[in-house]
């Protein structure tokens, strides 16, 4: 209640001016302007209210230390207390919703790079689905994110598994809270968190900007053949139909396609979907 309170009276006194000054830094990227507000805020007596039940938790700067593995001690440590999450940087100045917001977002920004730190977490990306922004790798697919196999048991997996425990305790914190962690997932990964059958058109398929569009266009190639409305699999323009292969590529066959696939995780690559996987031709 004394959260609550306190931040009405904030809105109530600053709200205006928060909202123009966030809207500048959405523009120019200069958040000092925010800051300085928010030293305000704190500072008048006005819309003090009291002593509200949070727990704060004291970061090293933002580019002094392993954000993840910072992250991961922190909701270890505080995910099951109903108390506030506040989070606030060595390095900075700032306090507030502000500042934990951003460090939710900055570490969603972490699970969905391509680094060594994000495990492999997710389904392979083809490169126009990879975006470069301060000399990392982004993840930025149009179906979002879905995660990568694993052998059952394997190290990778175990790691992944416990990665995929703090995301959720992560989020969990978040929204109860009042924060978001934006963290683009795709809508199949959690159906198959609730234990659903997923479709076939949950496979990977052009456009997506996932490796193995194969597998999703040999799925709609076995359909229409089932409905008796595909042409034969040694007939030419399969590529083209499918995989809108372009040019010469384009008039390949589904026999000619799939002569340089296997039994992987994308079809030509990653993971042995069955024992011999690699070495068994379609």
């Amino acid at each position: 209640a004394v959260l609550w309170l306190q931040r009405r009276c904030v809105e109530a006194r600053f709200g205006e001016q928060l909202r123009l000054a966030r809207e500048r830094v959405a523009r120019t990227g200069n958040d000092a302007e925010l800051w300085e507000l928010h030293e305000q805020a704190a500072a008048d007596e006005s819309v003090f209210v009291g002593a509200g039940r949070s727990e704060m938790a004291r970061l090293p700067g933002r580019g002094s230390c392993n954000l993840l593995e910072t992250a991961e001690r922190v909701i270890q440590l505080t995910y099951n207390s109903r108390a506030l999450l506040e989070v606030v940087f060595d390095d900075e100045t700032g306090f507030g919703d502000g500042v934990t917001q951003s460090f939710y977002t900055d570490v969603a920004a972490e699970l969905c790079s391509d680094s060594e730190g994000s495990l492999g977490l997710w389904v392979e990306h083809l490169p126009q689905s990879r975006v470069m922004h301060q000399g990392k790798t982004f993840l930025h697919s149009p179906r979002g994110l879905f995660p990568r196999p694993h052998v059952p048991g394997s190290p990778n997996s175990l790691a992944a598994c416990k990665r995929f425990r703090f995301l959720g305790r992560l989020m969990a914190k978040a929204l109860r809270d009042g924060f978001i962690v934006p963290v683009a997932l795709c809508p199949h990964f959690f159906e198959a968190v609730l234990g659903a059958d997923l479709p076939l058109e949950a496979l990977p398929s052009p456009g997506d900007g996932w490796s193995g569009e194969f597998l999703g266009a040999a799925a709609r190639f076995a359909r229409d053949r089932r409905a008796a409305g595909a042409a034969g699999a040694a007939e030419p323009g399969w590529a083209a139909k499918y995989v809108q292969a372009k040019g010469a590529a384009g008039e390949m066959s589904f026999d000619e396609y799939s002569q340089h696939c296997f039994f992987l995780e994308t079809g030509a690559s990653g993971m042995e979907i069955c024992e011999g996987g690699a070495e068994r031709a379609l």
